[in-house]
């Protein structure tokens, strides 16, 4: 189960932006997460060489490493919300990749909930000198990627992420070291300790060095 201690993703930015001329963008990666929401008007995106029309109402997730352009066709325009950010991981699964099959997300009964909190992200960010105003973007685009979880058991599950159906390990032992493996990540510039790591995964040291070696192997010492 993902604890609210566990998920602190780092928003690297939120901004709305109104295409009002033709024309495609350059086909590009990124090496973290990013959502585009279309609030208004449609666009067509390219992604991983399949082509399909995005509308109102819609939303796009971009895993790092896939590659998209956008396409503003003539005589239309689109409003889109596009908010990138890292530092996230799922029980059982890659950190910094959420588990949707599709780039176009499915967002089914958590749809209008999805886009009204949408509407107020690109409300605040037109008040950036207001006080509050970041921790304000952070709370909401925290709430955004909770409405985007919540969706996540009506969409097929990509089988090319994590399996869970190694050997005789089980779904906890694997997401105990998914996690032990993301706060190596995040604190990668600390003198860390096995003893550390472990409190802060509220086991034992022994229990994690354990189930690093029945998972991975080696000396987690």
């Amino acid at each position: 189960m993902l604890q609210l201690s566990e998920f602190e993703p780092e928003v690297l930015y939120a901004f709305p932006f109104r295409n009002e001329h033709p024309g495609t963008y350059a086909y590009h990666q990124h090496d973290f997460l990013e959502l585009s929401i279309m609030l208004e008007g449609y666009s067509d995106y390219n992604v991983e060489g399949q082509w399909r029309r995005v509308v109102a109402g819609q939303a796009l997730l971009f895993n790092p490493g896939i590659h998209h352009q956008e396409t503003q066709p003539p005589h239309t325009q689109s409003l889109q919300l596009h908010i990138g950010f890292r530092h996230i991981a799922l029980p059982g699964q890659v950190p910094n990749h959420l588990p949707f099959k599709d780039a176009l997300i499915s967002l089914d009964d958590y749809r209008a909930e999805f886009m009204a909190n949408a509407q107020r992200i690109v409300a605040e960010s037109q008040r950036p000198t207001v006080f509050g105003h970041a921790l304000l973007i952070q709370a909401m685009v925290i709430e955004q990627l909770c409405w985007l979880l919540r969706s996540l058991p009506e969409n097929s599950v990509s089988n090319d992420y994590t399996e869970l159906h190694q050997g005789n390990v089980s779904r906890d032992q694997q997401a105990l070291v998914n996690a032990a493996t993301y706060y190596l990540d995040v604190h990668y510039n600390e003198d860390l300790t096995l003893g550390t790591v472990a409190a802060s995964l509220h086991v034992s040291a022994a229990y994690l060095s354990r189930t690093f070696k029945a998972i991975q192997g080696g000396n987690a010492d």
